[in-house]
């Protein structure tokens, strides 16, 4: 049972399993101390500082933002998913899973800013958001869980144990936020919309549009 911030990896030697040279990407956000074909070592601080310091300290950032991502994975021993005898999602839930993971972390930035961190008091209440956040995607038919695997497959035809794609799982998700929206139960997803783009084509009118409550349902 896998639900919470981090990563649990084995990483006996973290300083030797990368390369000071090469770039560490986190969503956008690049950690790097030297850029390939430079001999001068880039660094994101002002001040200059020595290599070994400079490394450490690169490394040091990228691993806090590494540990501050949601991560959501199989479970099991939960309440069964209506008349289903399924009470895993071991084996099937893997894209149901990952687009939790998208949707947290989307939430994530929506409430507590790309550079909010696990244990950060920057932000005021940034606990109780990120342990509001985590509700949501509680296994369970609970209102108070609207993006549950739950209630995203009470939303569609499929059915427990049946693999979905990355299409179907993201138009469940906005499906299941703009359910949630119309309730005003959860106030976290009250301005919060998802966009499922068509035949791989974003469309600026219906981005507008879906910002400004036109719904394009």
């Amino acid at each position: 049972n896998n639900f919470a911030n981090g990563w649990v990896v084995s990483m006996p030697s973290v300083g030797s399993a990368f390369s000071s040279t090469e770039p560490l990407w986190v969503l956008g956000r690049l950690y790097h101390s030297k850029p390939a074909g430079k001999s001068r070592p880039l660094s994101l601080d002002q001040k200059p500082m020595k290599k070994k310091k400079k490394n450490k300290d690169h490394l040091d950032e990228f691993l806090a933002d590494f540990h501050s991502r949601f991560w959501i994975t199989y479970r099991r021993k939960f309440s069964n998913i209506g008349d289903s005898p399924y009470s895993s999602d071991t084996g099937w839930g893997c894209m149901i899973r990952t687009g939790q993971m998208i949707v947290a972390q989307a939430l994530c930035q929506h409430l507590l800013g790309r550079d909010w961190r696990l244990g950060s008091t920057n932000v005021r209440d940034s606990d109780a958001v990120e342990r509001k956040i985590i509700s949501l995607f509680g296994d369970s038919f609970s209102e108070q869980c609207p993006l549950s695997i739950h209630q995203l497959l009470s939303l569609g035809r499929q059915v427990p144990g049946q693999w979905l794609g990355p299409a179907e799982v993201s138009h469940l998700l906005r499906k299941a936020v703009l359910k949630a929206s119309h309730r005003h139960v959860i106030p976290q997803l009250a301005n919060f919309k998802i966009y499922v783009a068509q035949d791989s084509t974003v469309f600026k009118g219906d981005v507008h549009d879906i910002m400004r409550g036109r719904s394009h349902d």
